[in-house]
């Protein structure tokens, strides 16, 4: 009888284990399809100039942007970087000027990983290519630091590479 017992004892702790892992994985899966939206949303603000749908993105306007442009003849390994810094209500009024003067800009992103850091916090990598006027302009690698709001999954800032792309 004692072992009968044991049995349905262990039995039920196994079973809610499960039940609490396959919990946790669907939580995953559903906090990773919602970062990678939001993400996605910066690459579609920018294809359509919609200042609005790339601020929803944000914790807060003043999110920071930071950018290391690449430099002539230099690599990533070097120190001449310039850096240049941004918030998010100033990449609005950036694609608000694209959009004023009839401008087209696109980016595409060739790959998202994304690694949840603690409950509530995630970093996102992605490789991207972006073009102006149909051209490719630059690419490089983006970084963004992401937060679980009440409004869902917000960007809380961004840091990327600026390569430009020559042609001819």
């Amino acid at each position: 009888m004692l072992s009968k017992i044991k049995f349905i004892y262990l039995t039920t702790i196994v079973c809610c284990l499960t039940t609490a892992a396959a919990n946790a994985n669907s939580q995953d899966k559903d906090d990773e399809a919602q970062i990678r939206q939001t993400v996605s949303n910066i690459a579609t603000a920018f294809n359509t100039n919609d200042s609005k749908l790339a601020i929803e993105q944000f914790a807060q306007d003043n999110a920071l942007f930071w950018m290391l442009k690449k430099g002539e003849g230099h690599n990533y390994n070097s120190v001449p970087f310039k850096p240049l810094t941004h918030t998010a209500s100033g990449m609005a009024k950036f694609l608000n000027h694209f959009k004023e003067n009839s401008m087209s800009i696109a980016q595409n992103f060739q790959s998202i990983d994304i690694q949840f850091v603690d409950s509530g916090m995630a970093l996102v990598k992605t490789s991207y290519e972006a073009f102006r006027e149909n051209k490719i302009s630059h690419k490089g690698v983006e970084y963004y630091s992401l937060v679980s709001t009440d409004s869902g999954w917000k960007i809380i800032s961004i840091m990327f590479t600026f390569d430009p792309v020559k042609h001819g």
